[in-house]
């Protein structure tokens, strides 16, 4: 078994599938930088990371090669809703396999994908306010539009898959996870201090000055801190090579 795991920053969902899976199993992943990854000394014998510029020309010796390709995560890089020039790359790495063969489970493409479009602010009781973090959230669909982001191909990634030859054996929408709120929206929060203060001092149109933006984030810092939350769905599609081939794994 050869997968792939693209965009793998700190490589922890290779690392959580090596613990998880045969040691035969080869485990690599790919990132456009290497500054997230591991050293190689904490790395299992059987994974390997490198980098690799998927939005450009695949490297022959990555062409029909894995059994498993797995992504997550791009609606931050993919601009005016066009997967497409990635998606065929994605199904060029892959190859196809006799849907009868015992000898392999198939070559499967995984995307893992958060709907920003569905980015929302959650109270935990009708006591407690979310009114900066609504407007918080308000600036920041504004900001992604003005940047071109567009979210919508996210919720038609399945149709995109089939548009793509794969056959789509799952295609699920799993809403935020309580457990993880707290967790989620800090995190949240920390990227939209980032990107915001960036964008504030910038361009006053999209997010007012620098100022008035601490001042919001503030007072959603409040929020959070009284149990308000943020999350978003996430998006999985599952889809099959067409069975016109046999998967190299080599």
């Amino acid at each position: 078994m050869h997968i792939i795991d693209i965009g793998t920053g700190n490589a922890c969902w290779l690392l959580e599938l090596a613990s998880q899976s045969p040691p035969t199993w080869r485990l690599q992943g790919v990132d456009i930088s290497s500054l997230n990854y591991p050293a190689d000394e904490y790395l299992p014998k059987n994974v390997s990371l490198s980098t690799l510029d998927v939005f450009g020309e695949i490297p022959n010796d990555m062409v029909n090669k894995f059994d498993v390709v797995h992504i997550r995560t791009f609606a931050l890089i993919i601009t005016h809703s066009e997967p497409m020039p990635l998606l065929k790359n994605l199904v060029n790495m892959l190859s196809g396999i006799p849907p009868l063969s015992l000898s392999k489970p198939g070559c499967y493409l995984q995307w893992d994908e958060f709907d920003c479009s569905t980015l929302n602010a959650h109270a935990p009781n009708p006591h407690t306010g979310k009114k900066s973090c609504d407007e918080l959230l308000r600036l920041w669909q504004l900001f992604a539009r003005k940047t071109g982001l567009d979210f919508r191909w996210v919720s038609e990634l399945s149709s995109s898959f089939n548009t793509s030859n794969l056959q789509v054996v799952d295609s699920l929408r799993l809403p935020p996870i309580d457990d993880l709120r707290k967790a989620t929206t800090d995190n949240f929060m920390v990227g939209f201090e980032e990107i915001g203060g960036i964008a504030a001092g910038k361009s006053s149109e999209l997010l007012g000055s620098h100022e008035e933006f601490r001042e919001l984030f503030r007072k959603a810092i409040e929020e959070t801190q009284q149990g308000v939350s943020l999350g978003l769905d996430m998006v999985e599609v599952v889809g099959r090579k067409p069975t016109d081939s046999s998967c190299s794994g080599s």
